[in-house]
């Protein structure tokens, strides 16, 4: 006699734990089923979301209805999904960065302007004035006869092809030769002794692929000889420019 109450008692218990397990019982109980080994759910292969958040999201975009792709087998492929636009995209503007962002309070792209690179070829392009024949000079890839100063008067001139210019009349030239004139050296026997002896280092310049250009010397008169080099290519600061002329080949070197 005392059997049958325990037994029905134990059928009740289980019916309890039964429903406290069953999503579609009204007295389901979510915290045990949580932390209960014996919670099966209805659906095989059911694809988990990270939070009830992502859940409730999509419930809503199937309008209260469960999404078909909670029943999708997750794939490994990475082939991209194309993005269809929801409801909350339309009303909120979200950036690379994931800030989400009213359509109102979004962040203005107004671009980079691109700045206006003035380089020194786009100067001598654009130049006006005597730096204007100075960009015919190289644009035509002629020679020029250019006048250099020294510290009291000219020291000389050097002809060659004009590579660029600025504005303040400094001067890249190629293929040059350069004349200046100076004084004839006095020399005289001293008996003073060095302890080291001056040595050639053509051969050490030679090795590190430094030529130095031979300076051919002229006499002009009783004071004075003319020097003449080589160079195939030199800076002149705008300083020590004093006059800029056209050469051509007429003209004799003097």
């Amino acid at each position: 006699m005392n059997s049958e109450p325990k037994q029905s008692e134990n059928s009740e218990k289980c019916q309890e734990k039964d429903d406290e397990l069953d999503i579609t019982s009204e007295h389901f109980n979510p915290l045990k089923a949580l932390y209960s080994n014996e919670m099966k759910l209805p659906v095989k292969n059911v694809k988990r979301l990270d939070n009830l958040a992502v859940f409730l999201s999509r419930l809503k975009n199937a309008e209260n209805k469960i999404d078909s792709e909670l029943t999708k087998q997750p794939t490994t492929s990475k082939k991209a999904v194309p993005k269809t636009e929801t409801d909350e995209d339309e009303k909120y503007h979200i950036t690379k960065a994931g800030r989400k962002f009213l359509k109102e309070q979004a962040p203005v792209h107004r671009g980079k302007k691109a700045k206006f690179k003035r380089d020194l070829i786009v100067r001598m392009e654009n130049s006006k004035g005597p730096l204007a024949l100075l960009h015919k000079f190289v644009s035509n890839k002629r020679k020029v006869k250019v006048y250099v100063r020294k510290e009291h008067g000219i020291r000389g001139y050097i002809i060659g092809q004009l590579a660029f210019f600025d504005k303040h009349y400094n001067l890249a030239l190629i293929d040059c030769t350069e004349t200046w004139k100076r004084r004839k050296f006095k020399f005289s026997d001293s008996n003073i002794s060095f302890p080291n002896p001056p040595q050639d280092c053509s051969k050490f310049l030679a090795l590190m692929g430094i030529e130095v250009p031979q300076i051919k010397v002229k006499s002009l008169n009783r004071k004075y000889v003319e020097c003449t080099r080589k160079l195939n290519q030199i800076m002149i600061r705008g300083e020590d420019v004093i006059l800029i002329s056209e050469f051509t080949e007429d003209q004799k070197v003097s």
